[in-house]
């Protein structure tokens, strides 16, 4: 091997050596904005009482509902008098407030994830790594099949002529 090939080796070897720590750092920056550990112990658990407790106000809310349309009923068959009936009409507009604090948990909740969204697409631009993707486990498939018919999200309408010019 000449001299001028195990420099020119040599001389790669080094580069190599000293740019991966540059890629090193820039992975445990990303991991830092990341943060963690807030996530674990703040962030996430926030943001999952957040959600159950949305769950409890909007079953609250509705319950009280309910009770006041049944009482209204049962009044209206027992020839209710026009302040009972307002009296229970009234209940159930205020029954209705748990909409506007349901809104504010849940706009709390996409906070933190739109916070959180940038941080982790900054941490996988970083890390260069192929993604792995983790296997489901029994639990998330018996919920992604039970939701195979569930709610949908509002989006773009499409038509019955588009879908018949796909499969044409």
């Amino acid at each position: 091997m000449s001299d001028a090939k195990g420099y020119e080796e040599c001389w790669d070897l080094a580069t190599e050596a000293t740019a991966r720590p540059v890629e090193v750092n820039g992975l445990e920056a990303a991991v830092s904005r990341l943060a963690p550990r807030a996530l674990s112990t703040h962030d996430l658990p926030s943001v999952r009482a957040e959600i159950s407790a949305a769950r409890q106000e909007m079953q609250n809310g509705i319950d009280r509902i309910i009770d006041q349309v049944e009482a209204l009923l049962r009044d209206q068959d027992a020839c209710a008098t026009p302040a009972l009936t307002m009296a229970r009409c009234t209940a159930i507009l205020e029954a209705c407030a748990f909409q506007d604090l349901t809104g504010q948990r849940l706009s709390k909740v996409s906070t933190l994830i739109d916070d959180l969204e940038p941080r982790l697409a900054d941490l996988a631009d970083q890390s260069r790594l192929e993604e792995a993707v983790a296997p489901e486990t029994a639990e998330s498939h018996r919920r992604r099949e039970m939701m195979l018919n569930g709610p949908a999200l509002r989006g773009p309408e499409v038509t019955q002529a588009v879908i018949d010019d796909l499969f044409g």
